[in-house]
């Protein structure tokens, strides 16, 4: 009975936020998370690998096509950009119709998936090849965002590996620190000015998001269930997914995902699922620079969502020993 009014009650909520924002997203995710039961999380974990996959090929074919073509819809721009080594006009390249930062990100997010699912048998030289893998593309997307993110998440895996003994206390405080950061983005976001300096070095360290948000943010305002964004300022992305979510798809929305997010950290923490939490905060970083946070076959948060309706008994990476020591 429980888990019938919860599944009511979000699917009202669901279904209002498809009626005033007419968006079907969150009303789809809800219905997926509801429909979770019984199901194993490596199964749908694979099939968000697949999909990953399947577009990184499909979009490497399109390039691959106008490249044999002649075309020059490979390449994006050139345009003065931080590389590794300095700052020089490059040729960002992307493929198909994604950009740059679309396909670092496809890159290392089939990368922490795989490594995720084979986490039992994850070596470090499996880390290290698909490392080399990441900085490969980086030096044909120049995107730096990207390979950090990667780079934070191999660290991870390999601290979980460990097994050190401090793990369980940062488990358990990683939900007050994802509920610190969302609450800082927004308060940096809201007060944003070029004059204080250490706001404007932050907002240099995401390439001007802080900035754009501002802007978004006193140009279209607040609302319970979201609105259109002012058309005035199409030329400015909104990149940042949480401000993104906050203004397209209202408080409401926004303060689910945020409590759901950390219920859900919490959630994995008593069960000690640590490599868990690490994909989960992959995934939570990225959405400070990107707003695919309403992707479903991105967002693996959602999947383990399903763990606040429905009691999982067996974490899908299990023990940290593997077949192969770090």
């Amino acid at each position: 009975m429980k888990e019938r009014l919860w599944q009511a009650a979000l699917l009202c909520i669901g279904a209002l936020a498809a009626y005033f924002n007419h968006h079907l997203g969150c009303l789809l995710i809800i219905m997926a998370i509801i429909g979770m039961k019984n199901v194993r999380f490596r199964i749908v974990l694979s099939a968000m690998l697949g999909i990953q996959t399947a577009a990184l090929v499909i979009h490497s074919s399109i390039f691959a096509a106008d490249l044999l073509t002649g075309k020059v819809d490979g390449y994006y721009e050139t345009r003065r950009v931080l590389g590794l080594w300095d700052i020089s006009e490059q040729y960002r390249i992307f493929f198909g119709e994604l950009h740059p930062n679309g396909i670092q990100k496809l890159i290392g997010m089939v990368s922490a998936i795989w490594s995720y699912l084979n986490y039992k048998k994850l070596c470090m030289k499996h880390l290290a090849v698909l490392t080399c893998v990441n900085i490969a593309f980086y030096f044909i997307t120049y995107s730096n965002t990207g390979l950090m993110l990667w780079l934070v998440f191999a660290a991870m895996l390999l601290i979980t590996k460990k097994e050190f003994a401090w793990l369980d206390q940062a488990a358990k405080i990683s939900p007050w620190l994802f509920l610190f950061m969302a609450a800082f983005i927004v308060a940096i976001t809201y007060f944003y000015s070029p004059k204080n300096m250490l706001i404007e070095f932050l907002n240099r360290c995401v390439t001007g998001r802080f900035h754009w948000a501002n802007e978004h943010l006193y140009a279209s305002g607040l609302s319970l269930w979201g609105k259109s964004l002012d058309p005035d300022l199409a030329y400015l992305p909104l990149d940042c997914g949480y401000i993104n979510l906050l203004l397209c798809y209202g408080t409401v929305l926004f303060g689910m995902y945020i409590l759901g997010t950390a219920f859900t950290l919490r959630y994995l923490a008593d069960k000690k699922m640590y490599p868990e939490i690490a994909l989960v905060w992959f995934l939570q970083l990225f959405f400070i620079i990107e707003s695919f946070i309403l992707v479903l076959w991105m967002n693996a948060t959602f999947v383990y969502m399903s763990g606040l309706l429905y009691d999982v008994s067996m974490p899908l990476a299990g023990s940290p020993k593997g077949n192969c020591q770090v």
